[in-house]
């Protein structure tokens, strides 16, 4: 039985090419993208940080890095094709390390379940002034309230804003050009 799911992976696989697969996974990567840059630039990093979470959350699951990621591996390709693969098969999985590190970061965390919205409540930030974890509600309320420490957080959630969205969106980039290239 097992040869046969085989089977029909492999002749699934030669109908539906991943360059397919790529192409309409890329137009969500560019969405990905715009609202990575949309949460990247906003003054406030921490509603920043909440629309970051609230942009990678639907890619939480991998499911479609992964199915990817196969797509590529499974077919054996022609020579000349075979470098663009590689690389793209390396940004993925690039691309992928990036949600999950990001995701259980452990200064700044999301707590949501599948398909529930991101939040201030439910984005975490950990900071050296607190044994617990507080939530970016929290953490603007100590703003209203000009807490000395307050800055100090809103630089450590701007460095995780550019340690995973610039990066992410660079890498979307790179797509980009690779295919130009290709």
């Amino acid at each position: 039985m097992e040869f046969l799911n085989n089977l029909e992976e492999r002749i699934i696989a030669i109908f539906k090419k991943p360059e397919q697969k790529f192409q309409a996974t890329l137009k969500e990567l560019y969405r990905l993208q715009k609202n990575l840059q949309s949460a990247y630039n906003l003054e406030d990093s921490f509603t920043g940080i909440v629309y970051f979470f609230e942009a990678i959350s639907s890619w939480s699951d991998l499911e479609k890095i992964e199915d990817l990621v196969c797509a590529f591996k499974k077919i054996s390709y022609r020579k000349r094709h075979r470098e663009c693969y590689d690389e793209i098969l390396q940004k993925l999985r690039t691309l992928k390390e990036y949600f999950v590190s990001a995701k259980f970061d452990y200064k700044i965390n999301v707590r949501v379940k599948r398909g529930e919205k991101v939040t201030d409540n439910n984005v975490y930030i950990d900071s050296s002034y607190y044994l617990i974890a507080r939530s970016v509600w929290w953490w603007k309320e100590q703003n209203e309230q000009k807490r000395d420490y307050y800055d100090e957080v809103s630089n450590q959630v701007k460095y995780f804003m550019n340690s995973y969205a610039k990066q992410i969106i660079v890498l979307v980039d790179d797509f980009r050009q690779l295919l130009k290239s290709s």
